[in-house]
């Protein structure tokens, strides 16, 4: 019995234990699925609400006034208004209503009505996204003309902005322009507050042909910045200073004695100073076309008047320095052909002068005349009544200078002809003078060997030399001398006589070389028998002129007998 007792109660514990964890289960599983409900419950709520996040209320808005302006925008309008109204008005409240009724079921613990309550709320909430980001989407793409109408814009202004910074930093030089390029800037920016009524309406293709067509005044007015400055500041600072420079100059030119009335400035001077005054007012009114042109042929004309003040300068610098020498150069040349001239008798008296250089002579006095034309223009010039320029004298000297150095050319070349005459007639008589003694010395060395052979050798010869020397005497004793006939003589003296006395001096020295070498080698005849018909052949060829012939025969006798004394008289030829 009460073995039994205890194992009831030991059943009984356990079915309670068993109870209680059953209990505590099915309380836990309970609170955990109403907190899980609540908490979905909660975040339905919350992307419901977000739904209200995307400003689209403020979207519907501005295309509703947008439509109030622009009568083309009200279909778009209506039909996202209606789009609008359907999903944040009725199908927000059918979701709203779902919530309440979820929340009812819960707190009457119905969680799985509840459950299933939530689960459509949360697909109709994704439909509810969905269908929202579409309309905003589609909204936002409509309005992407107006974003870039804005964006356009704002680069436009930017551009400006960057202009305008530039523009200022250029302010000094743009000074005279300041006026209209501030009005074309108004202009500019004007037009940025009066666009805004026509994205206000939507007209975004208008505002996109507007804003290009602005584009260009703001690339001209760009053109202006960059431009303007250096043409500005050429046209109204460096050309007229370089003008000023110029007039400065010429004025102190003047001043110095300079006569500049070659040179015509004055006329030039007030049409530069006119044009400076236009161009002035060309750039107020930025009218800077074609101006690198015109301030070229300014240059132009300001660097030919430098140019033709720099010739005066260097004109007057050559006249003073050479206008001197080169006036008295002419006077001496003129005196000195006038003394070529009268002494032409004296020199026609002893020289015959050739037909070419006769004629040469004749010229000159043409050249005479040329520079005496020149020099009376230079004098007209010098000592006129009026100063003339210093180029025009500096051309006048060098016409002078010019016909002088050919008058001086010739003179000299024909006073070097008169020269040569002198000098070629007295060498031919100093060449006739030692020809003649030359030649008599030979020919005594000659007929002093009295050897018939070597006479007879030479006698035409002589004969011959001597009739050139006297027609070369001839023709240097009488007056007027034929120079010419002179040389033509003296080159045939030198072709036939110089050869001739050498061919006659080196037979005598070997006529008495073989004449010595014989009677000294003679004394050998008597003892060796070879010696005597070495001497008796070298003897053969003494008697014919063969005297080398005649000195080898005699000299092999003597090497032959007596070399000692062979070898001082090879010593003693050489």
């Amino acid at each position: 019995m009460f073995l039994l007792t205890g194992l009831t109660l030991t059943i009984l514990v356990l079915l309670i234990i068993l109870v209680l964890v059953i209990s505590t289960y099915l309380i836990y599983r309970f609170l955990t699925r109403n907190k899980y409900l609540m908490k979905s419950l909660n975040n339905a709520t919350m992307r419901l609400e977000k739904t209200n996040e995307n400003n689209l209320e403020s979207k519907v808005a501005k295309l509703k006034a947008l439509s109030s302006k622009n009568e083309k925008h009200l279909e778009f309008y209506n039909k996202v208004n209606d789009t609008y109204v359907k999903l944040s008005v009725l199908d927000k409240e059918d979701i709203e209503n779902d919530l309440v009724m979820a929340q009812q079921h819960i707190a009457n613990h119905d969680l799985k009505t509840a459950a299933g309550i939530l689960k459509k709320i949360n697909e109709n909430i994704g439909i509810l996204e969905k269908n929202i980001k579409d309309l905003n989407d589609g909204v936002d793409a409509y309005f992407v003309k107006e974003t870039e109408c804005r964006e356009k814009i704002c680069n436009s202004k930017e551009r400006l902005r960057n202009i305008k910074d530039k523009y200022e930093e250029e302010a000094n030089e743009l000074e005279i322009c300041r006026a209209k390029i501030d009005n074309f800037i108004a202009e500019i920016e004007e037009f940025y507050l009066k666009i805004e009524d026509d994205i206000d309406s939507g007209e975004y293709d208008k505002v996109n042909a507007a804003v290009d067509q602005n584009e260009i005044k703001v690339d001209v007015l760009e053109h202006y910045v960059d431009t303007l400055p250096k043409i500005v500041v050429m046209g109204t600072v460096l050309l007229p200073k370089r003008f000023e420079a110029l007039k400065e100059r010429f004025t102190k030119l003047k001043s110095l004695g300079y006569p500049l009335h070659n040179i015509p400035f004055s006329e030039e001077r007030d049409r530069l100073e006119k044009e400076f005054v236009q161009i002035k007012k060309e750039l107020t009114n930025l009218n800077f076309e074609n101006k690198e042109y015109e301030y070229d042929l300014i240059v132009r004309c300001i660097d030919s008047f430098n140019e033709k003040l720099d010739e005066e300068e260097k004109a007057r610098q050559v006249y003073e320095e050479y206008s001197d020498k080169i006036y008295h150069t002419a006077e001496d040349l003129d005196n000195k052909y006038l003394k070529m001239k009268r002494e032409m008798k004296n020199v026609k008296a002893i020289y015959i002068i050739s037909d070419e250089y006769q004629e040469f002579f004749e010229s000159i006095e043409g050249d005479i005349n040329k520079m005496h034309f020149a020099r009376r223009e230079f004098d007209n010039l010098v000592f006129g009544a009026f100063k003339q320029p210093y180029s025009l004298l500096s051309d006048k000297m060098t016409v002078l200078a010019q016909s002088s150095e050919l008058v001086e050319k010739k003179v000299n070349e024909y006073s070097n002809y008169l020269i040569s005459l002198r000098d070629d007639s007295q060498v031919a008589y100093e060449l006739y003078v030692t020809y003649s003694i030359a030649l008599n010395e030979v020919k005594s060395k000659i007929w002093h060997t009295k050897h018939n052979v070597l006479m007879e050798k030479y006698q035409e010869r002589f004969e011959q030399a001597t009739e050139l020397l006297f027609k070369l005497r001839d023709i240097i004793h009488k007056q007027p001398i034929d120079v010419v006939k002179g040389n033509e003589v003296l080159i045939q003296i030198k072709l036939v006589v110089d050869k001739l006395l050498s061919e006659a001096e080196d037979d005598a020295a070997n006529h008495h070389i073989a004449e010595n070498a014989i009677v000294f080698t003679n004394q050998y005849r008597s003892v060796f028998s070879t010696a005597s018909s070495a001497l008796e052949e070298s003897e053969k060829y003494f008697a014919v002129g063969e005297f080398e012939q005649a000195i080898e025969t005699a000299t092999d006798v003597l090497k032959q007998y007596s070399p000692k004394v062979y070898e001082k008289y090879v010593e003693q030829r050489q």
